[in-house]
């Protein structure tokens, strides 16, 4: 038996809770914690029925901080500041970008 991690966070309409295993990828949902994590575990047992887990270690969780929403935002929807200087280049926008 392997004790393995579990990820669980609700959607944005708060219907469900997704749970997912990042040592397999294995992804699955529900609506009660009990049934995400028991779908999750049936999701797992089922990769890993297929796909052994290699034992390269455990998998390290932490926290990081990221910049406020609003100023990502922002980034989006003008990602490409206007030129200052003449025959300055242009931006290149990402690949699906509609501004």
């Amino acid at each position: 038996m392997q004790t393995l991690t579990a990820i669980i966070h609700p959607t944005p309409d708060g219907k469900w809770l997704v749970a997912s295993n990042p040592e397999t990828g294995a992804t699955t949902q529900g609506r009660t914690l009990d049934s995400a994590l028991a779908n999750l575990k049936e999701a797992t047992e089922l990769y890993l029925s297929e796909f052994p887990l290699a034992t390269n270690g455990r998998v390290v969780m932490t926290t990081f901080e990221v910049a406020a929403a609003h100023a990502q935002w922002m980034n989006r929807r003008n990602p490409c500041p206007k030129p200052t200087q003449a025959g300055s280049k242009s931006c290149n926008r990402q690949p699906g970008f509609r501004g």
